[in-house]
């Protein structure tokens, strides 16, 4: 149960960090065509 919990912690602060990340790769790409969204998710799935 106690493993359980501590991969779901992880799983949960992975999760915040990716969407952190993919905000802020949103912000910079404002304006820039969608081939450098699609190359981020890219390398997130990778």
């Amino acid at each position: 149960m106690k493993t359980l919990s501590v991969i779901l912690a992880t799983l949960v602060s992975r999760l915040g960090a990716a969407i952190a990340l993919s905000g802020a790769v949103m912000l910079a790409l404002n304006g820039v065509s969608g081939w450098g969204w699609f190359l981020f998710i890219g390398l997130l799935l990778s």
